[in-house]
């Protein structure tokens, strides 16, 4: 897709998947225990993932 054709975001475009609270929390879950599993092996909170490095994607 190139700018000339990209649609412009409006809320109307967004429609929650039926599972997405289930995917929300077993995110949550997958990148706290992360988390806690560098804190425990390091002792300092460090980011436990790249910000940009996650992603949920639906293909067509």
């Amino acid at each position: 897709m190139t700018v000339a054709n990209a649609i412009p975001y409006e809320p109307s475009l967004e429609h929650p998947e039926d599972n997405e609270d289930q995917v929300r929390r077993e995110l949550i879950e997958t990148l706290r225990s992360i988390s806690e599993t560098t804190f425990a092996n390091s002792g300092h909170a460090l980011r436990s993932v790249h910000a940009k490095s996650h992603a949920l994607l639906v293909v067509e």
